[in-house]
């Protein structure tokens, strides 16, 4: 899908994230939901894919090397232990089973090996497979809970842009681009 809007990156930010919890049919967290609301907003202005050029792709601003390894540690289950915190041996498995719920929407998909240009498609072109990878980038490495935008700009510019961004630069995305109206929208106050 490429042409979209910024509540329908919203909305399909709000069921990523609410298929990647335990618990699928529960509300997400806010910070879960604000943080990639805001990353589309500082990476891209809500911009369809179209229009990012690499190095970064689609509405996420997501960078291919980064998405790249973090898609086929699906097939071995290395770089998930912190997203997971569970006993589970199979890392793997499991977190497959979440991002492809997330992603796709339903559970129990076999693993779907992605060439380049199929990853590279998926990244400028499905904003919910940007939304999930956008996600799983910040849930797999958080260490804590952000409890306000600047914690969450705080966050976006050490594991989204590996300390090179500015937090400021986040906060200031937020604000102008009234995020926060579309937290209301989806039903957050």
């Amino acid at each position: 899908m490429d042409y979209h809007t910024p509540e329908l990156v919203a909305v399909v930010t709000y069921n990523v994230c609410q298929q990647m919890q335990e618990n699928p049919v529960a509300v997400p967290k806010w910070h879960e939901v604000a943080m990639v609301i805001g990353t589309a907003a500082v990476e891209t202005g809500f911009k369809d894919g179209r229009s990012i050029t690499a190095p970064l792709f689609g509405t996420f601003g997501l960078q291919y090397e980064a998405s790249r390894a973090f898609y086929e540690a699906f097939k071995t289950g290395k770089r998930m232990e912190r997203f997971l915190r569970r006993k589970e041996a199979n890392y793997a498995a499991i977190g497959w089973d979440i991002f492809s719920r997330a992603w796709l929407g339903i559970g129990g998909v076999p693993y779907i090996k992605l060439d380049q240009r199929d990853l590279r498609y998926l990244l400028t072109h499905d904003v919910r497979f940007g939304a999930a990878m956008c996600a799983w980038t910040y849930f797999n490495l958080q260490t804590e809970e952000p409890e306000n935008i600047n914690q969450i700009a705080d966050m976006w510019a050490k594991i989204y842009r590996n300390g090179a961004g500015e937090p400021e630069t986040f906060v200031k995305a937020w604000f102008d681009l009234e995020c926060a109206a579309l937290m209301g929208f989806i039903g957050y106050t």
